[in-house]
């Protein structure tokens, strides 16, 4: 089990800085990571389908204060459960696990998946899957070996958040993939400066989840 880095074309500094609250920094080697997978205890965020026939939010929230990972990194678990629109619509149950990642996010390593669960699915990852190096720009891309599953991570490109709540720019595009194993956590994913994820394109779904609504911690 490894985890390697691949630098697959070099790529202009992107100038363009997001909108949204907590701002970012940006040099030559790109976005600092950091800065857009942000974790606070208390932080939670509220996202809507695109497709008309789900009948819930999914809402998600960091749950502790974290545990110790590999220097320096503090594991958070982030997780996401349904809101129904109606309380009494038999075909949603309020407050069913959804799937929940622990995940740390630091200046020097990083953003890091130690484990995720996504249904009934546990799915520990030693070492920890790394979805970004310390700073990123446009093609680079991470690669991660681990639980008998090679990963790729690609900083695709900065542009529009596209989400349900504001109208941000200059939000990097992450596209995960999990080289077919069907874990459920392939997608595209969009983040935003101080926000975190703020949209998700499952792999093969129609449907597009973007950020609702938010709420910072206290």
């Amino acid at each position: 089990m490894h985890t390697r880095i691949l630098v697959v074309a070099s790529a202009l500094a992107i100038a363009t800085a997001c909108t949204g609250p907590g701002g970012n920094d940006i040099d030559y080697s790109g976005f600092v990571m950091e800065n857009f997978y942000n974790i606070q205890v208390g932080q939670e965020w509220r996202f809507i389908s695109s497709d008309p026939a789900v009948p819930y939010f999914m809402r998600g929230a960091v749950l502790d204060n974290g545990t110790d990972g590999i220097a320096p990194d503090i594991i958070y678990t982030i997780e996401y459960v349904k809101e129904c629109f109606q309380d009494d619509d038999p075909a949603c149950t309020d407050g069913e696990f959804l799937f929940s990642w622990d995940m740390s996010s630091n200046g020097t390593r990083g953003v890091h998946l130690y484990s995720a669960t996504v249904g009934e699915t546990v799915m520990p990852f030693d070492p920890p899957l790394q979805l970004t190096t310390d700073q990123m720009k446009a093609t680079d891309v991470v690669e991660t070996t681990t639980g008998g599953t090679t990963w790729t991570s690609e900083f695709v490109n900065s542009g529009a958040c596209s989400i349900a709540w504001a109208d941000w720019n200059g939000c990097p595009l992450m596209t995960l993939d999990d080289g077919g194993a069907n874990t459920g956590l392939a997608a595209d994913y969009t983040v935003a400066a101080g926000w975190n994820v703020v949209a998700i394109q499952y792999a093969g779904e129609s449907g597009r989840w973007s950020l609702e609504k938010g709420w910072a911690a206290e």
